[in-house]
């Protein structure tokens, strides 16, 4: 996603992100303001009482780490971490393999690595279009 700006890419992030909530059984509803700590919640269509705040990062590839990185900070004046009262959820968008990261918020902190591209497997992959982790 290179040449357009952060914001459209962050949107065709969410895009993606609601698509594969919505075909993996999820509602998902969008916050009316901007700047919302959180881009959307999402709720199960088996239990609708259970919502869950979600937050969507893109991964950007690193060559030299050779792998796709996603800051979990935002910068709302200066940058900061979200607390577990402001996201259950991040959801790390791999453009280039379309492919989604579910991680809790606990298991994170400053940024999320991971690499799709490789044939072996890392410690994250168990996040890798991992719907289920959401209960």
């Amino acid at each position: 996603m290179g040449d357009i700006t952060s914001r459209a890419d962050g949107s065709l992030s969410e895009s993606y992100c609601i698509y594969a909530f919505l075909k993996n059984g999820f509602s998902v509803f969008n916050p009316h303001r901007n700047n919302s700590v959180h881009d959307f919640i999402v709720s199960s269509c088996n239990d609708a009482s259970r919502v869950f705040r979600i937050q969507v990062k893109t991964a950007m590839y690193e060559e030299g780490g050779d792998r796709y990185r996603a800051s979990l900070t935002h910068r709302f004046g200066r940058s900061c971490h979200y607390t577990k009262e402001e996201v259950d959820f991040f959801l790390i968008f791999i453009p280039e393999y379309e492919c989604v990261y579910v991680v809790p918020n606990d298991k994170v902190r400053k940024s999320f690595k991971c690499t799709p591209h490789k044939d072996k497997k890392s410690i994250n992959d168990v996040y890798k279009n991992n719907f289920s982790l959401i209960k």
